[in-house]
């Protein structure tokens, strides 16, 4: 969707009222085992499904993002459009591109006028950003939901982001979503936290955290892995036999059968990758590589999926996370070369008296496996994993 079409879509403005609205540290867990965390995140967010009414102030305000973000829907209301390019940010280009958007008119605000009311449904804060998740609406009480980001340093600026779908932005959009999940289901778990193991603990930085000298605050994760017995390395052999456990097996039944479809026979593609990801054809499959040495995620098409899984000759499980449905169990691949790639994540369905005896190169529906997949936490996982 092309920026104007996407503005004018929304239409609608939100506010910041005089209430402060805190976003304290929480806990909560993304992966548990009966009641047990396997893996855990801790960031300063508030959020909720209801939102709360805010206000919009004529008073030009900027030491806090709260009072700048009210003071800007202002403006965008009162269609003060040269006011509001200066509360953008000059460090990372933001002022410069809002006001080429305005000037290319690819940038349409003048609907602006007809706002209403406004909902802010979360607060995350993360390095020198705040991130705000809105519901705005329009005289008709139509809305829509949106995102804006502020920066603060000795004042706080505005970031021009439109339609951003950065890996922090789907990392900020995951941990919300966990959280609120967490939330509903156990509560305020901050401080409360049980884990089976000691974890691994580590924390991610803003891709673009170095160009701001504000308060930093931090984003973390904890990481409980529970190791299996002894090497597990699982190389492409025909005979499956000399491995025992359900996971070994799985994951040579699974080279093999890589193996044998014929790549020419795209139906046959297709069936093979629809059989290990449980998801319909053509939706691709998400894969880590090494990319200039960082990990990156990326969706393979099912053709391109298989002749990278070809090319492994083994692979190394590492360890596994358990929810109380899916075991995601993480590994690494080798190359024909014996080169090593990046971490992965598979999932076996579990219930109460057994799992699965295939692999699911998917997510077994559940939110957690997503965050293996992405560059940020992906990369700061394989790094603690070598």
């Amino acid at each position: 969707m092309k920026i104007k079409q996407l503005v004018l879509f929304l239409i609608f403005g939100f506010t910041f009222g005089q209430q402060t609205i805190a976003a304290e540290r929480k806990e909560w867990s993304i992966i548990s085992h009966k009641g047990e965390s396997m893996f855990a995140a801790s960031q300063h967010i508030e959020a909720t499904r209801k939102g709360f009414e805010l206000e919009l102030s004529s008073k030009a305000r900027f030491d806090s993002a709260q009072n700048l973000l009210s003071h800007y829907y202002w403006l965008l209301k009162e269609q003060k459009i040269k006011q509001v390019a200066r509360l953008y940010t000059n460090k990372d280009g933001s002022r410069a591109k809002f006001e080429n958007a305005i000037t290319t008119n690819k940038l349409n605000l003048t609907k602006y006028s007809t706002l209403n009311r406004v909902q802010i449904t979360s607060i995350q804060q993360w390095d020198s950003f705040t991130v705000f998740g809105v519901k705005l609406f329009n005289a008709k009480n139509k809305s829509m939901s949106w995102q804006e980001r502020v920066v603060c340093e000795i004042r706080c600026y505005m970031v021009f982001a439109i339609a951003d779908n950065s890996q922090a932005s789907d990392l900020l959009n995951l941990s919300k979503m966990t959280y609120l999940e967490s939330k509903r289901l156990n509560g305020d778990l901050t401080d409360k936290l049980k884990f089976k193991s000691k974890p691994i603990e580590f924390s991610v930085s803003h891709p673009e955290g170095g160009l701001y000298q504000g308060k930093k605050k931090e984003f973390n994760f904890k990481f409980a892995m529970q190791r299996f017995k002894g090497t597990q390395t699982v190389s492409r052999k025909k005979d499956c036999s000399i491995y025992k456990s359900l996971e070994t097996i799985a994951f040579c039944q699974f080279l093999n059968e890589s193996n044998q479809v014929d790549s020419e026979n795209q139906a046959a593609v297709e069936e093979f990758v629809k059989s290990i990801t449980a998801k319909p054809q053509g939706n691709g499959v998400m894969m880590n590589e090494n990319r200039g040495g960082m990990v990156q995620s990326i969706i393979f098409s099912s053709n391109a999926f298989l002749a990278r899984v070809n090319k492994w000759q083994s692979v190394e499980l590492l360890g596994y996370v358990d929810s109380d449905s899916t075991r995601f169990v993480i590994f690494r691949p080798f190359i024909s070369d014996n080169s090593v790639q990046p971490i992965q994540a598979v999932s076996f369905a579990i219930d109460e008296t057994k799992k699965s005896n295939r692999l699911i190169y998917g997510s077994n529906w559940e939110d957690g496996y997503l965050f293996f997949y992405n560059n940020i936490v992906a990369n700061k996982l394989n790094r603690a994993l070598l």
